[in-house]
């Protein structure tokens, strides 16, 4: 060790044992040692606790509804919606919401193709309204 680095650690040493003044070498030493010890055992037992499971499950929303709603509403609209609505933010809901219509798509996509895929279905099904609808009038 270089004088430098004794230097440098007797420092230290003074600058913690400034909060001990007035007691003994051995004391100060000892109550050290206990929030030492007290401090790794927190820590161990965070590291043991288990992790908090968020209770955000798809299971509770109702798809059927939301598909419903976005039946009714043109491109632009179900864009919107998809961009504001709290529930369809992360793109596991997202997801979902695409594999409850059917609709391709894999996890690797980002959200903003999986909006655009869902749009599309949507405006294809009207489509295919609009030329059903002009098939049974002629």
């Amino acid at each position: 060790m270089q004088s430098k680095e004794l230097a440098n650690m007797l420092r230290k040493t003074a600058d913690i044992l400034v909060h001990f003044e007035g007691k003994n070498l051995d004391e100060a030493l000892y109550e050290i040692l206990s929030l030492v010890n007290k401090n790794s055992r927190s820590r161990t037992e965070v590291v043991n606790q288990k992790p908090v499971e968020r209770n955000n499950s798809n299971e509770d929303i109702d798809w059927q509804n939301i598909i419903t709603i976005l039946k009714q509403k043109n491109g632009k609209e179900i864009e919107e919606y998809l961009n504001c609505e709290k529930i369809l933010k992360p793109k596991k809901a997202l997801l979902e919401l695409a594999k409850e219509m059917s609709v391709a798509s894999s996890t690797r996509q980002t959200k903003e193709v999986i909006k655009h895929s869902i749009i599309k279905y949507f405006e294809r099904q009207k489509m295919d309204d609009i030329i059903r609808i002009e098939r049974y009038e002629k």
